[in-house]
């Protein structure tokens, strides 16, 4: 078949399944956005499903024909829609030179990668203290506000140059004071950042991190859906598509990246901008963590309704009183109120949760946890105020500050604090008057939990690896190099892989995490009936439960099943409620049904080697 013909096939073929799957794959989240936003403006709960918070309670007794029903009609799909159409597609799209041998690529000199601590400890080393250091820069471009950019996280083509807040880069760097080096965290608010621009960021203060015995440089996605495109496909989709395609077959032509290169240098720059700032303020104290179940504040929208359903807050008290302190919150749920708007730039409940604590004088990061496909909901706070998604998105970011805030003290402590900081969500204008009889008051009923000192030693171990891509249509597009990351093609097998990255860290003894580069499904950190069939137990079931998951932690590679599980076009089957849901996640967003596996095997291996 002649080049010019395969790729005016190819890119009639794009254009088909690209409306025709992206229509599908948005379909389903879609609709329960509208869920999501019904139930943060009036109050009323998804009464159908069940409890969440933990697992679903329902008895399983080994696989139910429901989930066995399910598993073949998704098998089928697989095979119809992966391995036959978009396989199909895959092989006569024109390959981007931008795609490497991987035959011939060498993985150890593939620069800008940091293993992390040569060793892990026990017991802190000989008068070791916690360092902490906090920097942020905006990551905004300058030129915002006069040229349009495109939001990354719903619809192609949605350009603005309005926002309701700014874009940040929120950075801290640690150090246990044993010599080993020190580890740097970036809060990013983007949707989504590959591991190829991860390695830019790491490029940018190279220099800087070897003459600071800085080992370790994480870059976590805030994962809010209306920020401006980190990724590529929101930006110009068939415009990058069609340039590209005509680009590998003549050889003529540049290749264009998805996304705007002077949006994304200026982000490399400005995140490590605000890693040097930390570093350079790092000051001595100590470090506490707390956790506290906040189950009406967020939910989970696939089955088997699988969630870690706790707010965890690690504090930073420097031993001078004059600096300031750092919060550092962790919590699985998509900041995506906003980007149902479709029309403004933000960074959803983030900006505002920070608002909050930097009225209380403190410094705070947001590294997201074990987001799976949890949402954000305000169930017991619902009260009858009416509010549209930006003001949703608000008072719930000022509510989790509150909370964040207030989780080791007592109610009444919890009254005066929320005076203090300027009573943001109307508690004096609403609570006990007429016309708002059923107003939540954040604090009402309120349990403190208690705060434990975190073990000045930090153990972190990250591993490089490559990994298999089976999703075909993600294929295809990194065969005319749209999105940012960076794939390898072996041609002996006809298959695909890309480079990322998994890691272990201990925080003292009394906190794991494992640093995940997808959205894993909740089941896999919690366990139950959504794990039938699978080759391991849960991450807690394994090595306990004071271990959690950060996720699209220094890359993007999507939805992460447990293998059984995986569902690129179908359904899940819902024990709960004797119901099938339907799942299009991974249709666009996943590199297939074996990366689950992979992950756990690897994170496996990873552990049993330090510890």
């Amino acid at each position: 078949m002649k080049k010019s013909f395969k790729s005016a096939l190819a890119l009639l073929l794009c254009f088909c399944v690209l409306f025709t799957f992206a229509t599908t794959a948005i379909a389903a989240p879609t609709a329960s956005a509208d869920q999501d936003v019904a139930s943060l403006s009036s109050g009323v709960a998804l009464t159908d499903q069940p409890a969440q918070g933990g697992i679903s309670t329902t008895p399983i007794r080994g696989t139910t024909f429901g989930t066995l029903l399910s598993r073949f009609v998704n098998l089928i799909s697989e095979i119809v829609i992966n391995d036959l159409i978009l396989a199909f597609l895959r092989d006569i799209v024109p390959m981007s030179p931008a795609v490497g041998d991987y035959k011939s690529f060498d993985l150890d000199s593939y620069e800008n990668f940091l293993a992390g601590t040569e060793t892990f400890l026990d017991q802190p080393a000989e008068n070791a203290v916690w360092s902490l250091g906090y920097g942020q820069r905006s990551v905004l471009p300058p030129d915002f506000g006069e040229k349009a950019y495109a939001r990354g996280g719903m619809l192609p083509y949605a350009l603005t140059t309005e926002t309701f807040n700014d874009l940040k880069a929120r950075t801290v760097v640690l150090d246990d004071g044993s010599g080993r080096g020190k580890v740097a965290f970036v809060g990013l608010d983007c949707v989504g950042i590959a591991n190829s621009d991860v390695r830019k960021i790491r490029a940018a203060v190279a220099d800087f991190a070897r003459e600071n015995n800085i080992v370790s440089i994480n870059v976590s996605a805030t994962h809010t859906h209306s920020g401006i495109d980190t990724q590529g496909v929101w930006t110009d989709l068939f415009g990058v598509i069609i340039h590209n395609m005509v680009a590998s077959v003549t050889g003529f032509m540049k290749l264009r990246t998805g996304t705007d290169p002077y949006f994304m240098n200026n982000l490399v720059e400005q995140t490590a901008a605000s890693i040097v700032e930390a570093c350079e303020n790092m000051t001595p104290g100590k470090l506490e963590l707390s956790q506290k179940a906040v189950p009406g504040y967020l939910k989970d929208r696939t089955p088997p309704y699988a969630l870690d359903d706790n707010l965890y807050k690690l504090e930073f008290r420097p031993f001078d009183s004059s600096k300031r302190p750092t919060i550092i919150n962790t919590m699985g749920v998509h900041p995506e109120a906003t980007s149902y708007d479709f029309e403004t730039i933000s960074s959803d409940f983030v900006y505002y949760w920070e608002e909050v604590l930097n009225i209380a004088g403190y410094n705070f990061v947001f590294l997201q946890g074990n987001v799976s496909t949890t949402t954000s909901v305000r169930q017991d706070s619902n009260d009858g105020l009416a509010k549209d998604s930006h003001e949703s998105s608000l008072r719930y970011g000022h509510e989790m500050g509150y909370i964040t805030l207030g989780m080791s003290l007592t109610e009444e402590e919890c009254a005066l604090l929320n005076d203090e900081c300027g009573d943001l969500l109307g508690v004096n204008q609403y609570a006990g008057k007429e016309g708002h009889e059923n107003y939540s008051v954040w604090y009402e009923d309120w349990e403190p939990v208690e705060k434990v000192e975190v073990t000045p030693i930090l153990n972190i171990r990250l591993e490089q690896f490559t990994i298999a891509s089976t999703n075909n249509i993600a294929n295809a597009m990194s065969k005319v190099s749209l999105a940012n990351n960076f794939y390898l093609y072996d041609k002996d097998t006809n298959k695909y892989y890309t480079v990322t990255e998994l890691g272990y860290l201990e925080l003292g003894k009394e906190l794991k995490v494992f640093i995940s580069p997808g959205e894993l499904m909740g089941e896999l950190l919690m366990g139950g009936p959504g794990l039938h069939g699978f080759e391991y137990d849960s991450l807690r079931s394994m090595y306990g439960e004071n271990i959690i998951v950060c996720d699209l932690m220094n890359d993007a590679i999507g939805y992460v099943h447990a293998d059984p599980n995986y569902v690129m076009v179908g359904m899940q089957y819902d024990a709960a409620r004797d119901k099938y849901d339907s799942d299009t996640w991974c249709l666009l967003v996943s590199l297939g049904k074996n990366t689950g596996s992979i992950l756990i095997g690897k994170f496996i291996d990873m552990v049993d080697s330090v510890r």
